[in-house]
């Protein structure tokens, strides 16, 4: 693979944050020799302060499970050399943004958790089976149908988590724009200031007048739960639903759009055992190997000094936690720089750790097992359509990790 960048700048032994792979399946080169000689580095942000990173897999788990770590975003601003893209978006908007379970510490964390908690358990999750089924057949039907080749990003591993929220939230199918168009601008590192805020702002009128719809007229969907809490206002229901279509959809996209990418460039496509026990290892893998989540998702900061491995993290201090990184840790999975599609890596860190855990997983899970057997089972001839070292990355200022597009292609 080509190199797209240096791992690091250097300054002073300081990481620079944000950084960049050396090739799209592993994390930056650094990260490595950081975990495995030291337990944490220095690092600094885009805004110019300076805090910590830990790459190590133990280290990683303490940090986010330790209470004494805060979420909020009361902390030095931790964002993408850009613009604020909430400079234009009022007050009150900004509030319902902060109640999103992404920037709430407990109790107001547990509270909000407990809303939806219900409706993402392992259980609940496998009764949507059929209509992920549904989804990923009629995806793999138009992609036949256009023929080779085709872009497998935007013919498949966009559209189907898409399709899959929009289901599972009580959202029309043919309402999607109104959740998608906002989330390719909102996800664009690039985006004007202006586009980004109306982008925020367009998301929020529509999930604001879809919740007061469902209190209305409430159906069998998340919509219509988050509708039933009359102690939230639809502004900070809306939040909640800007989050939960932003967590659920582009890093599902990515891992099947790289997971794809990875199993095809490793020649891994055909050596996939279909059974539900070994797909669900191969899936467990792609997570941990690929581990999408760039930096800033999950940063802390102290609340009271606190001391991690022989290292003092005073209060105020950011701590940033390279799950890519600690994915990769010897110390816990063997020959961990390999794509092994049989290995039991179940105890990887991909959706995160501790009270802030993603709780849309095994939603993630199912999507991916899903979608695998189904193209592996109709499509086992697929390939790349362009060389290995061709298809383009994204840009390294995203928060989640993938590739622009995927052109594959199968014989006919």
């Amino acid at each position: 693979m080509p190199s797209q960048n240096q791992s690091f700048e250097r300054i002073s032994n300081l990481a620079i944050f944000p950084v960049s792979r050396a090739n799209p399946f592993d994390p930056p080169l650094d990260f490595a020799r950081i975990r495995d000689q030291n337990s944490l580095s220095r690092l600094q942000y885009p805004d110019g302060h300076t805090g910590w990173l830990a790459a190590n897999y133990t280290v990683a788990r303490a940090i986010l499970s330790d209470p004494r770590f805060s979420i909020t975003t009361q902390r030095p601003p931790v964002r993408r050399p850009r613009p604020d893209p909430l400079a234009d978006i009022t007050d009150v908007e900004k509030g319902a943004l902060s109640k999103q379970l992404a920037f709430t510490d407990p109790p107001e964390h547990t509270q909000r958790r407990r809303i939806l908690a219900g409706r993402f358990t392992a259980r609940r999750v496998k009764a949507h089976r059929p209509i992920i089924e549904r989804i990923v057949s009629d995806q793999i039907d138009h992609m036949m149908a256009l023929g080779p080749p085709v872009d497998f990003v935007e013919h498949f591993a966009l559209p189907v988590p898409s399709r899959t929220l929009c289901a599972l939230l009580g959202v029309p199918e043919n309402d999607r724009h109104q959740f998608e168009n906002p989330m390719k601008v909102i996800g664009n590192p690039d985006a004007a200031p202006d586009q980004l805020s109306q982008s925020i702002r367009d998301f929020i009128n529509y999930a604001r007048s879809s919740i007061s719809e469902k209190r209305r007229n409430p159906s069998d969907d998340i919509l219509s739960v988050l509708a039933s809490y009359d102690e939230l206002s639809e502004l900070e229901l809306a939040g909640i639903a800007m989050q939960l279509f932003a967590a659920g959809h582009d890093t599902t996209a990515s891992m099947l759009a790289l997971g794809t990418y990875a199993l095809l460039a490793h020649s891994q496509w055909g050596k996939i055992v279909l059974d539900s026990e070994k797909i669900g290892l191969t899936v467990e893998e792609l997570l941990r190997y690929l581990t999408i989540f760039q930096l800033g998702a999950f940063t802390r900061t102290a609340s009271e000094d606190v001391e991690i491995s022989g290292t003092l993290i005073r209060a105020g201090e950011s701590i940033t936690v390279a799950l890519a990184a600690a994915n990769r840790d010897p110390q816990v999975f063997e020959s961990p720089d390999t794509l092994n599609v049989i290995r039991d890596g179940r105890s990887n860190l991909a959706f995160g750790h501790g009270i802030h855990k993603c709780l849309g997983q095994h939603l993630a899970r199912l999507e991916m097992k899903i979608s695998f057997r189904a193209l592996i089972e109709r499509l086992p001839t697929l390939n790349l359509a362009l060389p290995s070292h061709r298809i383009p990355i994204c840009n390294e200022n995203m928060f989640i990790h993938g590739v622009e597009r995927l052109p594959v292609e199968w014989d006919l």
